[in-house]
């Protein structure tokens, strides 16, 4: 596990996490590497890779704006992919 924050008096969060791990039941492999930021007007997900068991996801540029329902709002873009094995599991899961 590696994490680091920026955490000043009255200004923007920053944080990043890079973490890798196995999921113990499944004996999967887990990872997550992440950066943030969360002010006054937006959260914000500058980069964010996550994969477990052969599932995985990936956000860049993510905002999601503050302020009044009407104006809030997200955008971003990130791709999800999975293996043949990844999705295999995944649907045996679900139809137990």
């Amino acid at each position: 596990i590696y994490a680091n924050a920026k955490i000043p008096f009255g200004g923007p969060l920053e944080a990043g996490i890079v973490l890798d791990a196995r999921w113990r039941e499944r004996g999967a492999p887990l990872g997550v590497a992440a950066a943030i930021r969360n002010d006054k007007e937006a959260f914000t997900i500058h980069e964010l890779f996550a994969r477990a068991a052969g599932v995985e996801v990936t956000a860049t540029g993510v905002r999601m704006s503050r302020g009044r329902v009407r104006r809030r709002g997200a955008s971003g873009t990130g791709p999800a992919g999975a293996d043949q094995a990844g999705v295999g599991r995944r649907a045996a899961a679900r139809r137990r």
